[in-house]
C-alpha cells in the first residue's frame, strides 16, 4: 500500500464495528507457545506438563512441534495430554502408539491454524477494500457499537 504525506485535513466518515469476538492482524508473525517457552524454563526434570488436548502443544509446522515436544521430554518432563490420557516422556517419545497420534494432531492442528488465518487474511482484505472504495463497513448480524464520525 502507497504512503504519501498529505496537509492535515478534517472531515467526516463513517466506520461501524459492532460485536465481540477476536481482532486478528492483516500480517502475522511466528509466536512460540507458552508451553514451549515460559512453562519449560521453569518446569524441571520430574514435572508433569498436563495440557489439555494434542493440538494445543503447538499449532506450529508439524516436525517443529516434535521437535519441541522431544526437547521438552528429554528434560525429563513428562507431558500428560489430558483429553486421552496419553503420557509422553523421555522412554516413550519414539514408540509408535505415542508418536504418531500426537504427530497428526500437530499436523491437523497446523492445517486448520492455517486455514483459519487465510479466511480472516481475506475478511480483512476485503473489509480495507470497501473502506477504501468509500463503502461504509459493518460487521453483519451485529448492532453497531462504535461510530465514528
Amino acid at each position: 500500500m502507497p504512503v504519501s504525506v498529505a496537509a492535515a485535513a478534517k472531515k467526516s466518515f463513517e466506520l461501524y464495528v459492532g460485536g465481540l469476538g477476536n481482532v486478528t492482524p492483516l500480517e502475522v508473525a511466528t509466536v512460540r507457545s507458552r508451553v514451549d517457552g515460559e512453562l519449560v524454563k521453569v518446569a524441571k526434570s520430574g514435572d508433569i506438563l498436563l495440557i489439555e488436548d494434542q493440538d494445543r502443544f503447538s499449532r506450529a509446522n508439524p516436525m517443529a512441534a516434535m521437535l519441541s515436544l522431544q526437547t521438552v521430554v528429554n528434560k525429563g518432563i513428562r507431558v500428560v495430554f489430558m483429553r486421552n490420557g496419553n503420557e509422553v516422556n523421555r522412554d516413550n517419545f519414539n514408540e509408535l502408539p505415542t508418536i504418531v497420534p500426537t504427530f497428526f494432531a500437530a499436523l491437523f492442528a497446523n492445517q486448520e491454524n492455517e486455514k483459519r488465518a487465510y479466511r480472516i487474511k481475506q475478511s480483512w482484505e476485503k473489509r480495507y477494500a470497501e473502506l477504501r472504495s468509500g463503502k461504509v463497513t459493518r460487521m453483519q448480524n451485529e448492532t453497531p457499537y462504535l461510530t465514528m464520525t
